[in-house]
């Protein structure tokens, strides 16, 4: 079995042979990235990349943002247990029920933002841009496990060929030589 150890400078809990694929693994399952984005898009902010590559965003002199900070703590609040890494690797097999539960979970949002949108300070013109936003994210969302994005993906790059290989016949992980 590999050490335990590090990729380069950063420490992993990965065993030695799951070091080529972690780092793309749980990039792909990273929800944060996108809700960054979708949070500052929602404030009216605009990205700036630099040459270097480094991302810092703009809120300009004429700014429109579809929603306050409360009203976007509560969007998030509700996307969050959805659309999650759990969900991405679940067994959610018919498109169906994505659809389903996707537009369930859209309208619970959209009624909600509708009877508070004062409260958080949504334009009515901006009000169909946020609740097709919030649908299509959780409908992306619930589309991965039915196509079985993240399954393929773990079986294709042979990290859970490693996984048995260091699994011993017992069931178990060898640990410090025991089964």
């Amino acid at each position: 079995m590999g050490e335990w150890g590090s990729m380069g400078e950063e420490k992993t809990s990965f065993p030695a042979p799951l070091r080529n694929n972690d780092q793309f693994a749980v990039w792909s399952q990273g929800i944060d990235e996108v809700l960054e984005k979708i949070t500052h898009r929602w404030r009216g902010e605009h990205e700036n990349v630099s040459r270097d590559g480094t991302i810092t965003w703009v809120t300009p002199e004429i700014s429109n943002p579809l929603m306050n900070a409360q009203g976007i703590d509560y969007v998030i609040s509700q996307i969050h247990p959805i659309v999650n890494k759990n969900t991405f690797l679940s067994n959610v097999a018919d498109i169906g029920e994505a659809y389903r539960i996707a537009r369930i979970k859209g309208m619970s949002i959209a009624e909600a933002l509708f009877l508070n949108y004062k409260e958080y300070d949504i334009k009515p013109e901006n009000f169909k841009d946020i609740c097709l936003s919030i649908v299509c994210f959780y409908l992306l969302a619930l589309k991965r496990p039915v196509r079985e994005g993240e399954r393929k993906f773990l079986q294709n790059t042979g990290i859970q060929q490693e996984i048995r290989q260091m699994m011993g016949e017992a069931g178990g992980f060898k640990i410090f030589g025991k089964g």
